[in-house]
């Protein structure tokens, strides 16, 4: 199939190309499933970090800060949860994941 490009993206040496048809099928599989999906990325990264920051002696309630702290970030990073904070979200940048799955888990939990 020779379907005209609509987005594309270079990583490293990763090309991310979309066609048209693949939009069409991320339009149907967000009408159907994308919500649930995303919450259960974000949460699980929420659960995961709020678990390393108990494992690290921090105590609730947790903030941004202490999520993305030193502490924190040493822990994630001697484990896999970096590679699938990575992979899940295309970056291991935990200033910029942490405030998203935040907002995410509680967006869907109390619907907004």
């Amino acid at each position: 199939m020779n379907e005209k490009i609509i987005v594309t993206y270079k990583d490293r040496d990763n090309s991310y190309d979309l066609t048209l048809e693949d939009m069409d099928r991320v339009d149907h599989y967000c009408e159907n499933e994308c919500l649930g999906i995303q919450f259960l990325i974000s949460a699980n990264t929420l659960r995961e970090l709020v678990a390393v920051a108990s494992q690290v002696g921090l105590s609730p309630p947790f903030t941004v800060g202490d999520l993305v702290s030193a502490p924190v970030r040493a822990a994630v990073e001697s484990g896999d949860l970096s590679t699938k904070v990575d992979a899940r979200f295309g970056v291991d940048d935990y200033a910029l994941v942490v405030p998203l799955v935040i907002k995410q888990t509680y967006n869907f939990l109390f619907k907004l």
